[in-house]
């Protein structure tokens, strides 16, 4: 829009007040129609040159002019304007040059980023260091720039230096992991018959677990995670989880847009010092986080207060909802730059910042279709017909980019690897090889080096777990012997014949598998929910004779009959005997089948009255059984 005010401004004025008087391009890419049209009109006036690489070309660098079609700009712009550089100066003309290509399949993308180790390492030769030079003719390109951190855990130590110079998605940070789980609590919070604001388990057990929230509240959290699970408290009230100022920031209900945005920026304070507001203190150092996640945190904040502006000037009235989806797009969009010495060290770079820049040896990964080109459509909310007849770049217009900038990237390079992911995951990742590597092989017939890197797996012999019937040991097993102590059931004998260390761990030494919180009953628990309100109609009657009269009462007084089973789940499901709550969702429609089949039970046995004297249930019978 601004290149277009410009243009418009020139034609009518038929001038251009510019405080230069010899305008110099160089390396034109993807023109849009109001950049080509601005750049004509300065030709016109004879104050513009325009530079292009167009030295002699190898095979693959021809692909260029070959993929980029009609649709690009630059290309269509420099066919008529074009001042070719090396004919200008009188350079002597190139050497053909056709790169070495190595193609590597591995079946992960983490194991890309450590096949990156093993190719520095050869590049080292057996030297302490990678020479300096070396290393700077040197490019590692990741087309998937969520694989940053694993390639900067991978590089060895005989790489002296690393520049770093692409951007790092801001949803691949911490913070926003954080701030992502917050945002799905307010999603999910719900308001209880007693008007007590409630949060899901899910939501609050990943902000409990969340590095940050464990470094700066650790007494807190550790206690609460531990009751969740403890009690299977599948809704928490918000009132038991602000047991801290930062705890209290976080659990809390916003209901209108203004709040919500003083509630993200004051989360974001309050980490316990973690982030500094440098608008009222730049040179502040917050403590607990390094350097990376303070400047994580920082553009996250400046993310969102320039959201907030937007929201304020506009004078839209939007709902939360809205407002947390226009966030996740705008986040989306942000990179974090990082900052380095661009003329020294290993570059680390991503596939636009390899424009006009020449490397001996370049390692590319994620050369996987769909990643290299990235598959989807542009973000607009004008359709492909409408951008393709009013000229408007459309998919084809960013696959030729893409296109130029593999072509240009391997151009003038001696050694080329190219990695891609091999596995197939449904249709989100295909395990296809991109098809500029097709292009190479059948087109260019340029046939690179294939190889299938295997890793070295040492499987060192496992640490016997022996345990010597010795001490307390053996005194554990012996009272297994005598009369009055622990008895032996049929399922723990199995155990000692499947596996006596199992039997060892589990019966004598009382260790038990992790709790989880379970949402739903299952069957095991149905029955033992069942027996236990059976057991709880029937104690009064121990010892006694059962009439049809008592059973007909028992059956008319389903609300007695629902407390006991809404006692049985509070002690069962719950794990509290004194957490009796009102049950809803599932456990409502399995407490309500559970009383059918207690009704169900009364009813046979009001059939059988009064034939039988009830003694007693659910009773442990231990006796001594010769093995």
């Amino acid at each position: 829009m601004i290149a277009r005010d410009v243009v418009e401004c020139i034609q009518r004025d038929e001038a251009c007040e510019l405080p230069y008087s010899r305008v110099v391009f160089v390396g034109l890419n993807a023109l849009t129609k109001s950049e080509e049209a601005l750049l004509e009109e300065l030709q016109k006036q004879g104050i513009a040159d325009f530079y292009w690489d167009c030295g002699t070309m190898s095979a693959a660098e021809d692909g260029v002019n070959r993929v980029m079609d009609k649709d690009n700009r630059a290309s269509h712009f420099i066919r008529d304007y074009i001042r070719r550089f090396p004919s200008e100066l009188d350079l002597p003309p190139e050497e053909p040059n056709e790169p070495e290509i190595t193609l590597m399949a591995l079946p992960s993308r983490i194991g890309q980023a450590k096949q990156v180790h093993e190719l520095l390492q050869r590049m080292a030769d057996g030297r302490a260091q990678m020479d300096e030079e070396e290393a700077l003719r040197t490019a590692i390109v990741l087309p998937d720039e969520q694989l940053l951190i694993p390639v900067l855990n991978a590089i060895p130590h005989t790489v002296p230096h690393i520049n770093i110079t692409l951007g790092y998605p801001l949803t691949g940070t911490p913070v926003a992991t954080l701030m992502e789980s917050v945002l799905a609590l307010q999603k999910s919070l719900r308001t209880a018959d007693d008007g007590r604001v409630e949060c899901y388990h899910r939501e609050v057990t990943a902000i409990l677990n969340h590095r940050y929230i464990r470094q700066a509240d650790a007494g807190a959290v550790t206690p609460l995670l531990r009751d969740i699970t403890a009690r299977n408290r599948i809704y928490i009230p918000a009132a038991d989880l602000a047991q801290t100022d930062l705890l209290r920031l976080i659990f809390r209900r916003v209901s209108s847009v203004g709040e919500l945005s003083r509630y993200l920026i004051d989360l974001l304070k309050g980490l316990n010092g973690i982030f500094p507001d440098r608008n009222e203190d730049p040179d502040a150092e917050p403590v607990g986080m390094d350097a990376l996640e303070r400047e994580f945190t920082y553009h996250y904040y400046t993310t969102l207060t320039r959201m907030n502006d937007l929201v304020d000037a506009s004078g839209i009235t939007m709902t939360v909802d809205t407002y947390t989806r226009l966030l996740t797009r705008l986040l989306e969009t942000v990179a974090i730059p990082f900052r380095g010495e661009p003329l020294s060290g290993l570059q680390i770079m991503g596939v636009l910042e390899t424009r006009v820049l020449d490397f001996d040896r370049l390692i590319i990964l994620s050369v996987n279709e769909g990643v290299f080109p990235s598959r989807g459509a542009a973000p607009s909310f004008i359709p492909y017909t409408l951008r393709r007849g009013f000229g408007l770049p459309t998919f084809e217009h960013r696959d030729s980019v893409w296109a130029y900038h593999f072509y240009r990237m391997i151009a003038r390079a001696r050694h080329v690897t190219l990695l891609y992911d091999t596995r197939t995951d449904g249709f989100r990742t295909t395990g296809e090889v991109s098809r500029f590597v097709h292009q190479l092989r059948y087109h260019y017939e340029v046939k690179p080096h294939e190889q299938t890197p295997t890793f070295a797996i040492a499987s060192s012999r496992a640490p016997a777990l022996r345990i010597e019937k010795t001490g307390e040991v053996l005194r554990s097993l012996e009272a297994f012997l005598g009369e009055g102590g622990p008895a032996l059931s049929a399922s723990t004998i199995n155990n000692y014949i499947d596996c006596p260390l199992r039997f060892c761990l589990s019966t004598v030494m009382g260790l038990q598998e992790e709790e989880e919180v379970t949402e739903s009953v299952e069957h095991r628990l149905f029955g033992s929910i069942l027996h236990r309100v059976m057991e709880d109609i029937y104690r009064p009657m121990r010892g006694a004779t059962v009439t049809k009269a008592w059973l007909g009462s028992v059956m008319a007084d389903r609300e007695a009959v629902k407390q006991k089973i809404a006692q049985a789940f509070a002690e069962l499901f719950f794990h509290d005997k004194d957490d009796v709550r009102p049950l809803t969702g599932q456990n409502l429609l399995t407490a309500e089948m559970i009383e059918k089949y207690v009704i169900q039970i009364l009813r046979y046995d009001q059939r059988m009255a009064p034939a039988f004297i009830y003694v007693d249930s659910e009773l442990r019978i231990t006796a001594t059984f010769p093995l």
